[in-house]
């Protein structure tokens, strides 16, 4: 049982922010991402043996007690089959980020249909981090256009044997070299969902807060789709009015905002940390949106080997859900753009990868003007 992969845009108006309330099942939407628009495309297919490879390693045997953050590092059989696969191609990038342990490589077998086969990304059934690093897997070329999508598996935030300049790191290299973020958490948009979020963008921030030209940063910044899972609340607002997944999700973001002074009883310099956090991502991700997700199983054996299942053997509803997720994904996620508006090959994104790991590991900030140069001048 297959759902087809799209990659097809369409353009969608902006939506009102909203609010929140509400208690089971979930509104659903499968708009694009507003600001977003390209021309209808057929699905995406992937090779039989297409396995996710290991992007991007960290490497062992730093000091990270001293300080001593460890070296990333681009694997090689890996960049020679983007090369091989994308080379001058235009590629389009989707990176599925969040809370380690809370089912992202799971969520990325949906979005690519591999849900359940041997080609999938790993996926853990115990309390320990499954991925590490940054995976990756590779579309055929969309027939319309030529374009490959690449699928980015990024290590989960928070896992207590990691920091939060590891976190950071992949975070800021998926922001850096994204088309699409996808945030993966379960239940509602609250405080400490709002809390690892920001704090995992906080240097994807500061790097565009940085550039000596800020257009730049807000033209690059990639759409942002919150994906919230087993999601059990009705979306309605305060007088019982239906609510989208984006004003929701606008809302929640906004709901710390100075045009609303803090109730009396609010603790002052709480309010404004919320607030902080909020208007961080606000700023990094202008086009945004949100899905929601039901529980994939009732049975407790069923979602301790999810990994193994196929979709047909999922909750319908939650089959349905996913269906939108992958049009809602695959139909706002464009192919990279350069500063100058002209759409990123897979040699110009294996080039800016290297070019920010770079930097990285000298404990710099990326510069995009200089980073996109660089590339320019490799490209030509």
């Amino acid at each position: 049982f297959k759902l087809p992969l799209f990659c097809s845009h369409s353009r969608h108006p902006p939506s009102a922010m909203l609010a929140e309330q509400g208690t089971t099942g979930g509104s659903s939407s499968s708009s694009a991402i507003p600001g977003e628009s390209v021309t209808a495309s057929p699905p995406l297919e992937w090779a039989e043996d297409a396995r996710p490879l290991q992007l991007v390693a960290f490497e062992e045997g730093a000091d990270v007690a001293a300080g001593v953050p460890p070296r990333l590092r681009v694997l090689d059989d890996t960049r020679r089959a983007i090369a091989e696969a994308a080379g001058r191609r235009a590629v389009r990038a989707v990176a599925v980020c969040g809370l380690y342990r809370t089912g992202k490589s799971l969520l990325l077998n949906l979005l690519a249909g591999t849900q359940g086969a041997t080609c999938s990304f790993a996926v853990g059934d115990s309390v320990r981090a499954c991925t590490a690093g940054i995976w990756v897997r590779v579309s055929r070329p969309c027939e319309q256009d030529g374009s490959v999508c690449l699928l980015l598996d990024c290590e989960g935030a928070g896992n207590t044997e990691r920091g939060r300049d590891h976190d950071a790191r992949i975070f800021a290299l998926a922001v850096l070299l994204s088309s699409m973020i996808v945030f993966n958490s379960r239940g509602v948009i609250n405080d400490p969902a709002v809390q690892a979020l920001a704090t995992a963008a906080s240097l994807a921030q500061h790097i565009h807060q940085q550039q000596d030209d800020p257009s730049i940063g807000s033209c690059l910044a990639p759409g942002f789709l919150w994906v919230l899972r087993d999601f059990t609340l009705v979306l309605e607002d305060a007088s019982g009015q239906p609510l989208t997944e984006r004003e929701y999700l606008d809302q929640t973001l906004r709901r710390f905002s100075t045009s609303r002074p803090p109730p009396e009883a609010a603790n002052a310099a709480q309010w404004e940390d919320q607030r902080e956090l909020r208007q961080k991502i606000l700023d990094l991700f202008p086009r945004r949106d949100c899905a929601t997700l039901v529980r994939p199983a009732d049975e407790e054996d069923q979602l301790q080997r999810l990994g193994e299942l196929p979709l047909s053997a999922l909750r319908p509803k939650f089959v349905a859900q996913v269906q939108a997720l992958r049009q809602k994904v695959f139909g706002a996620c464009h192919a990279l753009q350069s500063p100058s508006g002209k759409p990123v090959s897979g040699s110009a994104f294996l080039a800016l990868l290297e070019a920010h790991v770079d930097v990285l590991n000298k404990g710099a900030v990326p510069q995009l003007g200089s980073a996109w140069q660089q590339v320019s001048r490799q490209e030509c």
